[in-house]
């Protein structure tokens, strides 16, 4: 599993949110093409994207975050 830290990447890149999320894309890019699970942070706002984007596992910011991400998902529990 791999986990492209938002956070550190913010830092690494001054803050800058379109780098960061650059980065972030690169990484499950490379994740994808190996096979590899790509985990990221997610909340109610964005875990939906995520998912469509191919995140496989997620370290969850909020409870209700959950129920967003089974929806999206297709998945009751």
């Amino acid at each position: 599993v791999v986990l492209p830290g938002p956070g550190d990447l913010s830092t690494a890149y001054d803050g800058d949110a379109e780098a960061v999320e650059n980065a972030i894309q690169t990484v499950l890019l490379a994740c994808k093409e190996f096979n590899i699970p790509c985990m990221i942070t997610g909340n109610s706002d964005d875990v939906a994207d995520r998912l469509e984007q191919g995140f496989e596992l997620f370290l969850l910011t909020e409870p209700s975050a959950l129920a967003t991400g089974l929806a999206a998902a297709g998945r009751s529990n």
